[in-house]
């Protein structure tokens, strides 16, 4: 088993960082072009949803004074890889917003919510809890055996 973590600052600048991570390990752990792009991809957009609204005003609560860090833990065991994304941002359940509503016009659908959506399509399990006072976003990709 491989184990990183990584403290990023909540600056969109900090996304190279996580995604060099990313790159080195999906190359060490030979996985392929599709499930490095899956992750890839499901961890930028999670990781851009924690540095846009865990710690800034325009939610239920206000933004949180100064700067802040948020840890991505990857654990890859050569057939799965689980990733944690924490953060001390108030409680909020991203899975918990409702799919996107593919059936209305353009100009009526609703902000939002589709970051999360594809995270669900490309991973393979996603879970929330709060934990410790703490958003535990937790994100599992099989890396063997799968078509995804």
């Amino acid at each position: 088993m491989e184990r990183t973590t990584i403290n990023l600052r909540d600056d969109m600048q900090e996304l190279a960082r996580l995604r060099d991570l990313v790159d080195a390990l999906g190359r060490k752990q030979g996985w392929s072009a599709q499930v490095l792009g899956d992750v890839q991809l499901a961890l930028e957009e999670s990781a851009t949803n924690v540095i846009h609204y865990a710690f800034r005003t325009g939610g239920a609560a206000p933004a949180l004074a100064g700067e802040h860090e948020f840890a991505v833990r990857l654990d890859c065991t050569g057939e799965e890889l689980t990733v944690e994304l924490e953060d001390d941002g108030p409680p909020f359940d991203p899975l918990a917003l409702p799919p996107p509503d593919f059936e209305s016009p353009l100009e009526e659908m609703r902000v939002g919510g589709w970051g999360i959506h594809l995270v669900r399509q490309v991973m393979d399990e996603t879970a929330y809890r709060r934990q410790d006072g703490k958003n535990l976003l937790i994100l599992k990709k099989r890396l063997t055996g799968t078509a995804r």
